[in-house]
């Protein structure tokens, strides 16, 4: 079997891990598996059957069930599933891990907007984050979102490293830009000798360089 380790630069590669999914398909049902065999799109199209085996009966606990049903969208272009799946998430007051990807929906998940919009006011740093990202990539309207993900990444400038932050200002290379006076922030964080990170030794290296790649690429453009 191939480790999880292994299994998600494969879905980072896209298209071009199309020979995979034999594989894959051999291990949907397994955590982030579903979404390597989805980042392959069309490709993919081998594993709908079991896709749709999943669909009908899905796997436990529900966090591994999170992905398949965007897969599916990803591989056929049938958004259904994906909607049904955020529906019961919202009614059943699940975690941001069974929605969030609505945001890959785009206008098709218009009809929940008011109910990204209402997650904007979470008292947890993830929910605000993702629900706030969704929002943007299925209204096209920034600003609020934007809001809400400078906000997050603030603290950072303070030594507050939370990995909520580093997802923040991710979503916030890939938006339009704002305000200027928030790029002081980002200039104090790039201009610190400290290694900006949420754990200790070589894996903070790590994310120092994945928050200084953003962070520069917002302020160059």
């Amino acid at each position: 079997m191939l480790h999880r380790a292994f299994v998600e630069p494969l879905g980072v590669w896209g298209e071009v891990s199309a020979p995979a999914v034999p594989e894959l398909v051999g291990l949907l049902g397994g955590v982030s598996h579903g979404a390597a065999i989805g980042a392959i799109g069309a490709g993919a199209s081998a594993a709908v059957p079991a896709l749709e085996g999943l669909l009908r009966d899905p796997p436990e606990p529900p966090s591994r069930a999170a992905d398949v049903p965007l897969a599916y969208w990803k591989i056929t272009g049938d958004p259904g599933p994906a909607l049904a799946a955020a529906d019961a998430a919202f009614a059943g007051s699940r975690p941001f891990r069974e929605w969030r990807g609505l945001g890959d929906l785009g206008h098709h998940a218009a009809a929940h907007a008011d109910r990204l919009r209402a997650l904007l006011d979470s008292r947890d740093d993830w929910t605000r984050v993702e629900a706030a990202h969704a929002l943007y990539r299925v209204t096209g309207e920034r600003d609020e979102a934007a809001d809400i993900l400078r906000g997050a990444v603030f603290p950072l400038a303070v030594g507050e490293y939370l990995p909520a932050r580093w997802a923040a200002l991710r979503h916030l290379r890939a938006m339009p830009d704002g305000p200027e006076n928030w790029h002081r922030v980002l200039r104090e964080l790039l201009d610190s000798d400290r290694r900006h990170g949420y754990w200790a030794g070589r894996p903070r290296i790590a994310e120092d360089r994945e928050l200084r790649t953003p962070a520069t690429g917002i302020l160059e453009s």
